[in-house]
């Protein structure tokens, strides 16, 4: 078994918008446990701010886990997309561990808080896919959704492209794919594809009176994937498994 913590949307910034106590604790209980990785879909930052990202990579280094960070809208802000390579890390990669490969893509455009995975990011993750098609577990992670939530008023933001993105996935079996960005946590199942959206891990704006939380996701040994969000609370609601 293979077990992830998945969070996003921290918002870290020395302003209000971060809840520090929620971060520290979320970050404790992910140290405390058996979690082989931690994947962060985006919005470290709050407005992409040099202080902000100084400040993110001290947080950040309080994991203890192999770590994937992603960009996210708030990242790009202020010509934030410059500085999230010097401080948090590679805005594309690919991890590999036995029969698990996790690709990750900037979904990001400059300054706006729309999203797409088109041109030659699109080209990118489509080789990345054939070339790792005999795995097993496949997990494409970016920060915007791929389809509308619940609970979060009019839909925007959604990718420019998610359909030409979707088909992609299902074309190429892959089993997750992770985001973030709406701050609301919510799992589909698109035929044999599950999508698993974080909710906000350390950002005051949480959505219909909801409360900070991360996904733990667990791929079984039989192939089974669990899916379970965990609020700051302690609260746990098992939202899909999928074979």
């Amino acid at each position: 078994m293979i077990k992830i913590a998945h969070i996003s949307d921290t918002h870290i910034t020395q302003e209000s918008a971060f809840k520090s106590y929620a971060y520290d604790l979320i970050v404790n209980e992910i140290n405390q446990s058996n979690f082989d990785l931690v994947v962060h879909t985006g919005d470290v930052t709050d407005q992409g701010l040099k202080e902000e990202y100084e400040h993110a990579s001290y947080l950040i280094g309080k994991i203890e886990k192999p770590l994937i960070a992603i960009p996210g809208n708030h990242d790009a802000r202020n010509v934030g997309y410059g500085l999230f390579e010097r401080y948090i890390g590679p805005l594309y990669g690919v991890y590999e561990r036995d029969d698990l490969v996790i690709i990750w893509v900037d979904s990001t455009i400059p300054d706006l808080s729309d999203g797409r995975i088109g041109g030659y990011k699109f080209r990118w993750l489509k080789e990345k896919l054939e070339e790792y098609s005999h795995k097993r577990f496949k997990i494409v992670a970016a920060h915007h959704h791929l389809v509308p939530l619940p609970d979060t008023g009019r839909e925007r933001n959604v990718l420019f492209n998610a359909g030409d993105v979707l088909d992609l996935l299902l074309r190429h079996e892959v089993n997750l794919y992770l985001c973030g960005h709406k701050h609301v946590p919510n799992v589909y199942n698109i035929e044999d594809l599950v999508v698993v959206n974080a909710g906000c891990t350390s950002c005051r704006k949480t959505r219909k009176g909801d409360v900070n939380s991360y996904n733990i996701i667990k791929l079984n040994d039989d192939e089974q994937i669990d899916v379970t969000i965990r609020r700051v609370t302690g609260d746990e609601l098992k939202k899909a498994t999928n074979l």
